[in-house]
Parts: C-alpha cells; sequence; structure tokens
C-alpha cells in the first residue's frame, strides 16, 4: 500500500458519493466529517451522533454497492480496525 493508493481510492470513493448524492446531500455528509474531525483535533473522545438527515444519507451511501466497496477498500488500504463489540 502506498500513499498514491490510498489517494486513488479516497479520489474514486469520492467520485461515486458526487455521483450518488446530491448537493445537498453531500454537504450533510461533509459536515458530519467535519464535526467529527474538528471533536479529534479537540481531543474530544465522546461518541458524535448523527442527525436524522444525516443518517439517511449514510444509509444510502451503504446501500450502494460501490460505494460500500470502495469505502471497504479505503478502510483496508488504511487499516481502519473496528473496535470489539
Amino acid at each position: 500500500m502506498t500513499a498514491d493508493e490510498i489517494a486513488l481510492v479516497r479520489g474514486r470513493y469520492r467520485e461515486r458519493l458526487e455521483e450518488l448524492l446530491t448537493p445537498a446531500q453531500l454537504a450533510l455528509y461533509d459536515g458530519y466529517h467535519r464535526r467529527l474531525e474538528a471533536k479529534i483535533r479537540a481531543g474530544d473522545t465522546t461518541t458524535t451522533p448523527m442527525r436524522p438527515d444525516e443518517q439517511s444519507v449514510f444509509d444510502l451511501i451503504a446501500d450502494d454497492s460501490a460505494a460500500a466497496g470502495l469505502r471497504a477498500q479505503l478502510d483496508i488500504l488504511t487499516r481502519v480496525d473496528m473496535p470489539p463489540q
């Protein structure tokens, strides 16, 4: 895995999101990630709950096999581990 491979998959994932989502839905997706990143930068470890409108956007993404596949590939490349449930 190289930074170029990660960038390529990240770019493909973003392209798929832009095809799948309306501009308003994409704004909700990006807004949620901005809130999450701000909390991480602040050292806040509490959960970042999604609003219902954000959850519906994430549900659309999860239901799209192309987007879900790219997300899984990106997670593998960046070694995002899910905590035990």
